[in-house]
């Protein structure tokens, strides 16, 4: 998939995370690395987050890492979680579910002198919006639900030049069509988990209210989906490493990515279960 403006870098959280101790700074785009910032040429699969669920005690997160590497899961703030992956990979832990506004995680694993960052960023919502998703530079959220017998958007990425992308999950290997406005945008195909992003290609994103609609072929009968958007100007984040705001229908994130620029992450709100 091409991202949605040129040269993008990747997450910067990494220097609001440099005093917080061993973690590796998240990237956009999987690295491994040895402490002493030298490439190592070995690839070692990234950590991955499959799932996030809200429990009693917290937002419990699962996923994948390098068999008995030490995943960590890091604010910019240095709270978090730690836990090693078992013999197939596997691994979980619980941190606090965010209440009152969205929370930012790096993930990265340590395999012995090796640290290896994950693919984006965590990005933890609180209810009604989705638990998590994977905020990706240049790239549409990625949700972590799925696949659904019906569609649902869960996200709009967009930056100071216009670029942007909606993200949302359906049914598996659907072929997902988007508009902006009533104006045909872009397709997509979503994978096995029925997760999609589609890149709005034919024009910059203008600020303002933006009717945002997906389409796809759901079997017997095509399957829509319509949210709206208030789409305001990128502000500068002036240090910090994101900003979340509350806007109708879900939380506006806005975060900071490595070299400059500030790409913003609109997360919808969950949608109710429609009647049986």
């Amino acid at each position: 998939m091409t991202r949605f403006a040129p040269a993008i870098p990747a997450l910067a959280l990494a220097a609001t995370l440099a005093a917080c101790g061993p973690p590796a700074p998240p990237q956009a785009a999987a690295g491994t690395e040895t402490p002493d910032g030298a490439p190592d040429a070995g690839y070692v699969a990234p950590p991955e987050i499959v799932s996030g669920v809200r429990r009693p005690q917290g937002l419990a997160l699962s996923g994948t890492a390098p068999a008995g590497a030490e995943v960590q899961l890091v604010a910019p703030d240095g709270k978090g979680g730690m836990a090693t992956a078992d013999d197939k990979g596997a691994w979980s832990l619980i941190v606090p579910a965010p209440m009152a506004a969205p929370a930012m995680y790096a993930l990265s694993a340590r395999i012995g002198e090796r640290v290896v960052r994950a693919e984006g960023a965590v990005l933890a919502v609180p209810a009604p919006g989705p638990p998590v998703v994977l905020a990706r530079a240049g790239f549409a959220a990625l949700p972590l639900e799925g696949p659904l017998p019906r569609l649902q958007v869960t996200a709009l990425d967009y930056d100071a030049g216009g670029g942007a992308a909606v993200a949302g999950v359906g049914p598996a290997r659907a072929r997902v069509r988007l508009s902006i406005d009533g104006v045909e945008a872009g397709l997509d195909q979503s994978d096995a988990r029925g997760r999609f992003a589609v890149i709005g290609a034919n024009r910059p994103l203008e600020p303002g209210a933006r009717r945002l609609r997906v389409e796809a072929d759901g079997g017997a009968q095509a399957l829509t989906a319509d949210v709206l958007a208030q789409v305001s100007p990128v502000a500068p984040l002036n240090g910090s490493a994101f900003r979340a705001v509350r806007q109708d229908g879900g939380w506006r994130v806005d975060w900071a990515r490595a070299g400059g620029g500030v790409q913003s992450t609109f997360v919808f709100d969950v949608p109710p279960e429609p009647a049986p």
